[in-house]
């Protein structure tokens, strides 16, 4: 494929455009006909080259799976996990990539998993979802110099719980708290 992007460097003054193209194959498969489990996964990986900016130029790849497990008509137990290796849109985070002469690259896992039960009208469900981000010492600024960006990195939790009631078909009204 291929695209313009009329503010590559995403730059209030200057405004600078480019052609890109971009190649991505990506792969996905989904379980059927199993009794009570479904699995599902997927990858994929993107190159993309820029016209007149090279230094914008990227790889990008990413890897996940996950699934449902039916131990009764009742529960059900969801989860997924997921890499993701990609690169931050110039503009993003408050534009501190616009100082450097390349997109800032990160990798980042993520997973989540939830068990959700339901009584009649009834419904409950609780889990747990994180996300783990890995900035590096990946940067250079114009000036030529190597910018630490670790205190980027991060990991973030999050843990909710919701009870519900269903009024209509596909319609609840729930409560939920996280922390």
């Amino acid at each position: 494929g291929a695209f313009y992007d009329d503010n590559v460097f995403a730059s209030s003054t200057n405004r600078q455009g480019d052609w890109a193209s971009f190649i991505r194959p990506e792969y996905a498969w989904r379980s059927n006909n199993w009794t009570n489990i479904q699995a599902y996964g997927g990858a994929f990986i993107e190159k993309r080259w820029y016209n007149k900016f090279k230094s914008e130029d990227q790889l990008n790849a990413g890897i996940g799976a996950g699934g449902e497990i039916r131990p009764s008509d009742d529960t059900q137990i969801v989860g997924r996990i997921q890499y993701l290796h990609s690169h931050e849109d110039r503009g993003t985070s408050d534009s501190i990539n616009n100082t450097f002469t390349s997109p800032l690259n990160y990798n980042q896992i993520e997973a989540a998993t939830a068990v959700n039960h339901r009584k009649d009208r009834w419904w409950t469900s609780f889990g747990m979802a994180g996300a783990i981000v890995n900035f590096g010492n990946n940067a250079t600024t114009a000036g030529g110099v190597v910018a630490d960006l670790s205190y980027r990195n991060g990991a973030i939790v999050r843990v909710p719980g919701r009870i519900g009631y269903v009024v209509a078909p596909s319609t609840s009204m729930f409560v939920e708290v996280s922390g």
